[in-house]
Protein backbone atom coordinates (compact mmCIF):
# COMPACT_ATOMS: atom_id res chain seq x y z
CA UNK A 1 0.00 0.00 0.00
CA UNK A 2 1.12 3.26 -0.36
CA UNK A 3 1.01 6.69 2.10
CA UNK A 4 -2.78 6.54 1.55
CA UNK A 5 -3.67 3.27 1.68
CA UNK A 6 -4.12 2.42 -1.52
CA UNK A 7 -2.65 -1.07 -2.55
CA UNK A 8 -0.51 -0.63 -5.69
CA UNK A 9 0.65 -4.33 -5.53
CA UNK A 10 -0.08 -7.61 -4.22
CA UNK A 11 1.28 -11.27 -4.37
CA UNK A 12 2.58 -14.26 -1.79
CA UNK A 13 4.43 -12.45 0.81
CA UNK A 14 6.54 -15.47 1.13
CA UNK A 15 7.57 -14.68 -2.78
CA UNK A 16 8.14 -11.04 -1.46
CA UNK A 17 10.46 -12.53 2.05
CA UNK A 18 12.25 -14.63 -1.29
CA UNK A 19 13.16 -11.44 -3.12
CA UNK A 20 14.08 -8.97 -0.13
CA UNK A 21 15.92 -11.41 1.89
CA UNK A 22 18.87 -13.76 -0.45
CA UNK A 23 19.29 -16.21 1.95
CA UNK A 24 18.45 -19.47 3.95
CA UNK A 25 15.66 -19.84 6.10
CA UNK A 26 14.51 -22.70 7.54
CA UNK A 27 10.88 -21.68 6.84
CA UNK A 28 11.51 -21.91 3.10
CA UNK A 29 12.40 -25.48 3.26
CA UNK A 30 9.64 -27.19 0.60
CA UNK A 31 8.55 -30.73 0.88
CA UNK A 32 7.77 -32.61 -2.19
CA UNK A 33 4.53 -33.30 -2.23
CA UNK A 34 4.27 -34.78 -5.87
CA UNK A 35 6.47 -35.19 -8.70
CA UNK A 36 5.40 -34.84 -12.55
CA UNK A 37 6.34 -34.55 -16.24
CA UNK A 38 5.17 -32.56 -19.55
CA UNK A 39 6.18 -34.15 -22.00
CA UNK A 40 3.95 -33.44 -25.89
CA UNK A 41 3.66 -35.95 -28.17
CA UNK A 42 6.14 -34.61 -30.64
CA UNK A 43 8.37 -33.85 -27.74
CA UNK A 44 7.30 -30.39 -27.12
CA UNK A 45 7.26 -29.18 -23.37
CA UNK A 46 3.70 -28.59 -22.25
CA UNK A 47 4.28 -27.57 -18.50
CA UNK A 48 2.19 -24.70 -18.55
CA UNK A 49 -0.65 -25.94 -20.11
CA UNK A 50 -0.45 -29.50 -18.29
CA UNK A 51 -0.27 -27.55 -15.00
CA UNK A 52 -3.66 -25.61 -15.65
CA UNK A 53 -5.90 -28.57 -15.77
CA UNK A 54 -3.79 -31.14 -13.77
CA UNK A 55 -6.24 -33.12 -11.79
CA UNK A 56 -3.31 -34.29 -9.03
CA UNK A 57 -2.18 -30.34 -8.88
CA UNK A 58 -6.11 -29.50 -7.98
CA UNK A 59 -6.58 -32.13 -5.64
CA UNK A 60 -3.45 -31.13 -3.59
CA UNK A 61 -4.62 -27.28 -3.79
CA UNK A 62 -7.99 -28.58 -2.49
CA UNK A 63 -6.70 -30.84 0.37
CA UNK A 64 -4.57 -28.24 1.97
CA UNK A 65 -7.05 -25.50 1.79
CA UNK A 66 -8.98 -27.25 4.22
CA UNK A 67 -6.63 -28.91 6.27
CA UNK A 68 -3.43 -26.86 5.92
CA UNK A 69 -4.64 -23.27 5.08
CA UNK A 70 -1.74 -21.39 6.73
CA UNK A 71 0.66 -23.15 4.18
CA UNK A 72 1.49 -22.03 0.37
CA UNK A 73 1.80 -24.72 -2.59
CA UNK A 74 4.99 -23.67 -4.95
CA UNK A 75 6.11 -25.19 -8.16
CA UNK A 76 9.45 -26.40 -9.31
CA UNK A 77 10.36 -26.57 -12.99
CA UNK A 78 13.31 -28.32 -13.60
CA UNK A 79 15.25 -29.10 -16.51
CA UNK A 80 18.16 -32.19 -16.32
CA UNK A 81 21.15 -31.88 -18.45
CA UNK A 82 22.22 -35.86 -19.19
CA UNK A 83 25.80 -36.77 -18.07
CA UNK A 84 27.18 -40.59 -19.21
CA UNK A 85 29.82 -41.90 -16.91
CA UNK A 86 31.48 -45.19 -18.45
CA UNK A 87 34.15 -47.36 -16.62
CA UNK A 88 36.07 -49.59 -18.96
CA UNK A 89 38.48 -52.50 -17.31
CA UNK A 90 38.31 -55.71 -16.07
CA UNK A 91 40.22 -58.16 -13.64
CA UNK A 92 41.07 -61.65 -13.62
CA UNK A 93 42.00 -64.32 -16.21
CA UNK A 94 39.51 -63.32 -18.69
CA UNK A 95 40.55 -59.67 -18.54
CA UNK A 96 41.42 -58.88 -22.20
CA UNK A 97 38.00 -60.75 -23.17
CA UNK A 98 36.10 -58.95 -20.87
CA UNK A 99 37.86 -55.55 -21.80
CA UNK A 100 37.15 -55.88 -25.33
CA UNK A 101 33.43 -56.22 -24.67
CA UNK A 102 33.80 -53.45 -22.58
CA UNK A 103 34.92 -51.09 -25.72
CA UNK A 104 32.27 -52.75 -27.83
CA UNK A 105 29.32 -52.02 -25.12
CA UNK A 106 31.00 -48.14 -24.75
CA UNK A 107 30.90 -47.78 -28.48
CA UNK A 108 27.17 -48.80 -28.47
CA UNK A 109 26.07 -46.78 -25.71
CA UNK A 110 27.54 -43.85 -27.43
CA UNK A 111 26.22 -44.52 -30.88
CA UNK A 112 22.63 -44.72 -29.71
CA UNK A 113 20.89 -41.73 -28.88
CA UNK A 114 17.81 -41.93 -26.12
CA UNK A 115 14.46 -41.10 -27.11
CA UNK A 116 13.65 -37.45 -25.16
CA UNK A 117 10.39 -38.71 -23.76
CA UNK A 118 12.69 -42.04 -22.00
CA UNK A 119 15.23 -39.53 -20.54
CA UNK A 120 12.33 -37.45 -18.92
CA UNK A 121 10.34 -40.78 -17.80
CA UNK A 122 13.59 -42.61 -16.01
CA UNK A 123 14.46 -39.23 -14.82
CA UNK A 124 11.08 -38.39 -13.32
CA UNK A 125 10.91 -42.25 -11.95
CA UNK A 126 13.97 -41.77 -10.02
CA UNK A 127 13.09 -38.98 -8.33
CA UNK A 128 9.69 -40.51 -7.45
CA UNK A 129 11.20 -43.29 -5.68
CA UNK A 130 14.27 -41.10 -3.99
CA UNK A 131 11.06 -38.31 -2.42
CA UNK A 132 8.73 -41.11 -2.05
CA UNK A 133 6.16 -38.43 -2.34
CA UNK A 134 2.82 -38.49 -0.77
CA UNK A 135 0.33 -38.04 -3.96
CA UNK A 136 2.81 -39.75 -6.70
CA UNK A 137 1.80 -43.66 -6.74
CA UNK A 138 3.63 -45.26 -9.54
CA UNK A 139 7.45 -45.95 -9.38
CA UNK A 140 7.68 -45.25 -5.62
CA UNK A 141 8.00 -48.98 -4.91
CA UNK A 142 8.59 -50.55 -8.82
CA UNK A 143 11.57 -48.46 -10.27
CA UNK A 144 13.54 -49.67 -11.72
CA UNK A 145 11.98 -52.49 -13.41
CA UNK A 146 12.72 -54.21 -16.40
CA UNK A 147 9.33 -54.77 -17.24
CA UNK A 148 8.43 -50.86 -17.63
CA UNK A 149 8.43 -49.99 -21.08
CA UNK A 150 8.42 -46.73 -20.49
CA UNK A 151 12.42 -46.52 -20.29
CA UNK A 152 13.30 -49.42 -21.95
CA UNK A 153 16.15 -48.36 -23.89
CA UNK A 154 18.12 -47.95 -20.98
CA UNK A 155 18.18 -52.20 -20.61
CA UNK A 156 18.45 -52.72 -24.01
CA UNK A 157 21.64 -50.73 -24.07
CA UNK A 158 22.82 -52.62 -20.75
CA UNK A 159 22.97 -49.36 -18.34
CA UNK A 160 24.42 -50.06 -14.79
CA UNK A 161 22.93 -47.39 -13.06
CA UNK A 162 20.43 -44.40 -13.14
CA UNK A 163 21.39 -41.37 -11.42
CA UNK A 164 20.42 -37.98 -10.70
CA UNK A 165 22.08 -34.94 -8.86
CA UNK A 166 19.58 -31.92 -7.66
CA UNK A 167 21.03 -28.65 -5.81
CA UNK A 168 19.02 -25.49 -4.74
CA UNK A 169 21.58 -23.28 -3.41
CA UNK A 170 20.65 -20.83 -5.71
CA UNK A 171 17.35 -20.27 -4.54
CA UNK A 172 18.06 -20.59 -0.75
CA UNK A 173 15.85 -23.43 -0.26
CA UNK A 174 15.83 -26.98 0.72
CA UNK A 175 14.18 -30.07 -0.22
CA UNK A 176 12.69 -32.70 1.81
CA UNK A 177 9.68 -35.37 2.03
CA UNK A 178 8.31 -37.45 4.57
CA UNK A 179 11.22 -40.41 4.18
CA UNK A 180 14.19 -37.62 2.96
CA UNK A 181 15.60 -35.06 5.17
CA UNK A 182 15.88 -31.62 4.06
CA UNK A 183 18.80 -30.52 2.26
CA UNK A 184 19.96 -28.29 -0.70
CA UNK A 185 21.95 -31.16 -2.35
CA UNK A 186 20.07 -34.86 -3.25
CA UNK A 187 21.80 -37.36 -4.83
CA UNK A 188 20.66 -40.40 -5.91
CA UNK A 189 21.56 -43.66 -8.03
CA UNK A 190 19.76 -46.76 -8.79
CA UNK A 191 21.10 -50.08 -9.54
CA UNK A 192 19.26 -51.21 -12.88
CA UNK A 193 20.49 -55.35 -12.07
CA UNK A 194 19.46 -56.21 -8.53
CA UNK A 195 19.30 -60.09 -7.96
CA UNK A 196 21.96 -60.62 -11.15
CA UNK A 197 25.61 -61.19 -11.07
CA UNK A 198 26.27 -57.86 -12.35
CA UNK A 199 28.29 -55.56 -10.10
CA UNK A 200 27.06 -52.01 -9.43
CA UNK A 201 29.51 -49.33 -10.72
CA UNK A 202 29.11 -46.74 -7.88
CA UNK A 203 29.83 -49.45 -4.99
CA UNK A 204 33.45 -49.96 -4.83
CA UNK A 205 33.48 -52.85 -2.85
CA UNK A 206 31.41 -54.94 -5.34
CA UNK A 207 33.64 -54.10 -8.25
CA UNK A 208 36.85 -55.11 -6.74
CA UNK A 209 35.14 -57.74 -4.20
CA UNK A 210 36.34 -56.03 -1.15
Amino acid sequence: MDEKGKIVTDGKSSLLYVSSIPEYKEILDLKILYIGQAFGENGERLAAERLSSHSTLQQIYADFMDNNPDEEIWLILWEFTPYLISMLGSIGIDAIHDFDESVEQYKKVNDTPIPLDQQITVIEAALIRYFSPQYNIEYKSTFPASSHSSYQICYKLDFNNIAFELDTKSIYTRLYSDTIKPNFHHLGHFFLHSGTDRKNMFNIGDIFNL
